[in-house]
């Protein structure tokens, strides 16, 4: 964290801050932002009491465990977070996860809000099952190609545009079963 720069973490768990908080077991805060501000609860619901246009940079990381939180990747918590970015931010979101793809449900999500998702992708990355080994899965959305500067022709940013055969999920609509079909089945059907 650079001395201009404002960081805020927002996090729904209490144990977590504890333990972010405690040198003896995670040292990035003790070390590198000991005043730095976290918000707890729902990080949907208190990033929507932000003021708007504040943020250059939103990471959502929430996607790792079985249980996901279907409603941080809806097409409402998207326009959530395009409300809070300052001009040129992104929304980065880590969609790491053994049993759901996920690509396609941001992709969407953000084609709904008026912006384009890339996808990381660097050919030293591997994954593999039998040894519970997976590469990371993080996307970029943005308004513009611009807002990414020199990542948007990098190579290792390739442009993930939306499934026009997937309902985007909504507050009211998310197909869980579908993002499992895709994560194992899919890859695995013969290629027409």
């Amino acid at each position: 964290m650079k001395p201009d720069e404002h960081w805020r973490y927002f996090e729904i768990d209490p144990t977590v801050i504890a333990i972010a908080r405690d040198p003896k077991r995670f040292r990035f805060i003790s070390d590198c932002a000991p005043d730095i501000s976290i918000v707890l609860g729902d990080a949907r619901l208190t990033l929507a009491k932000e003021p708007d246009a504040s943020y250059d940079v939103i990471v959502v990381d929430a996607y790792s465990s079985d249980a996901i939180p279907v409603h941080l990747g809806t097409r409402e918590a998207m326009a959530i977070y395009k409300a809070k970015l300052a001009p040129h931010g992104v929304v980065v979101m880590h969609i790491s996860n053994r049993y759901l793809e996920l690509e396609s449900v941001i992709s969407g999500i953000a084609a709904a809000n008026g912006m384009t998702t890339w996808r990381w992708s660097n050919p030293n990355d591997r994954t593999d099952f039998n040894n519970y080994t997976f590469a990371s899965e993080v996307v970029i959305s943005a308004a513009s190609a611009d807002d990414l500067g020199s990542m948007a022709q990098s190579g290792t940013w390739i442009v993930s545009p939306p499934n026009p055969a997937l309902r985007t999920w909504t507050d009211d609509y998310s197909n869980i079963a579908g993002a499992f079909w895709r994560r194992y089945w899919q890859p695995l059907l013969p290629k027409s």
